[in-house]
């Protein structure tokens, strides 16, 4: 998708990027509220079996654009190919930045309800709505935070804005759960969706055409959600390790401080190939 972006809405990087990024929050945010009722009604099997016709819409919808015959482009990468970004320090930062939110993203997902339970006294029910409100808020500032970024040659302003959400609610979370948990929830929630989508802007902005996208979001992604898959299991791990959720909350604190410095590096006004 970056690649296509890129290629197709050159100018319109921002818009486009966050009209996707949108709909796969909105999209993921029906699939986990609509599963539990339709199993209730048709069991588990049928409510899985249920999205595999989003999936074949999406296919159809798809192969259009796998059919068409790419322009040639005049550019190097596209008459060398390319040779992969992954000896550039500016593919690194955007790697890092798309790692470590997904890293934050996930331990928050999986760990949330069960943290308020522990430090802030919640019923199962309540922390579990805790969760779906940062969801939900977080699916404005997805939407936002790229139309932002694509109106500015570089992104600083933007990434701070959004890590410092993210570090505002980490660092409420740790040190007073029990007192404005909502806040510290929404904080949390709009910080993660803003970085998010911005890790998906980056793909085509700080790639020169559509072949160098497609390989900048080819290793940010796959490196990035290695990463990020180690996340929930290490914060468990530390959580039984230590019996309470400070040096959890801590290090979550601490990645959202090197998103920030990975963030500012990934939002130069540079391409991949020229830094």
């Amino acid at each position: 998708m970056p690649g296509l972006v890129k290629r197709e809405f050159p100018e319109r990087v921002g818009l486009m990027t966050s009209t996707y990024s949108t709909s796969l929050a909105v999209s993921a945010a029906i699939a986990a509220g609509a599963s539990f009722p339709v199993a209730d009604q048709v069991g588990w099997r049928g409510s899985l079996a249920l999205w595999a016709l989003p999936a074949f819409v999406a296919a159809a919808a798809w192969l259009p654009q796998a059919r068409r015959v790419r322009t040639a482009n005049a550019s190097p990468a596209a008459t060398q190919g390319v040779s992969g970004p992954w000896r550039s320090a500016l593919a690194w930062q955007v790697t890092l930045f798309m790692g470590l939110q997904s890293l934050g993203y996930y331990v928050v997902l999986t760990w949330l309800p069960e943290i308020l339970q522990e430090e802030a006294g919640m019923s199962a029910a309540r922390a579990g709505w805790m969760l779906a409100l940062a969801q939900v808020v977080g699916i404005a500032s997805i939407f936002l935070a790229p139309v932002l970024a694509g109106r500015r040659p570089s992104q600083h302003g933007v990434v701070l804005a959004a890590v410092t959400l993210t570090g505002a609610g980490a660092l409420g979370l740790l040190i007073a759960a029990e007192t404005a948990t909502a806040l510290w929830v929404v904080l949390l929630g709009l910080g993660q969706g803003a970085c998010f989508s911005l890790a998906l802007t980056f793909f085509a902005l700080r790639a020169p055409d559509s072949e160098h996208a497609a390989a900048l979001s080819g290793m940010a992604q796959s490196v990035g959600y290695l990463l990020a898959a180690v996340g929930p299991f290490l914060f468990g791990l530390l959580r039984d390790a230590t019996h309470a959720w400070t040096v959890p909350l801590a290090l979550l604190f601490a990645v959202a401080v090197c998103l920030l410095i990975t963030g500012l590096g990934a939002a130069r006004d540079v391409h991949v190939g020229g830094a």
